[in-house]
């Protein structure tokens, strides 16, 4: 949580490799955006590894988008992937 940005990041979410592909992150996705709303902030970020492709689509595929700014601005050690949460 990041109180002076006003947004929330998700970081270090692994999956057993012999459980992957089984919609485990996805629900551990899920699970954490729910818990995320409590925070009231309206963006939630992911630092991945861009080499680790199958991450990455896991999160596009639970709506998360490139944010192509953050990307450039780490010079390329990070692909950065942010939501806008809906808040209540």
């Amino acid at each position: 949580m990041d109180e002076e940005q006003a947004d929330l990041e998700l970081a270090h979410l692994i999956i057993n490799p012999t459980m992957r592909n089984n919609g485990i992150g996805k629900i551990l996705i899920k699970l954490l955006e729910e818990e995320a709303k409590l925070f009231h902030y309206p963006t939630i970020y992911m630092r991945v590894n861009p080499q680790n492709e199958q991450a990455i689509n896991c999160y596009l595929k639970c709506n998360y988008i490139l944010d192509q700014a953050l990307i450039e601005h780490f010079e390329n050690k990070w692909t950065w992937l942010k939501k806008i949460q809906k808040t209540n």
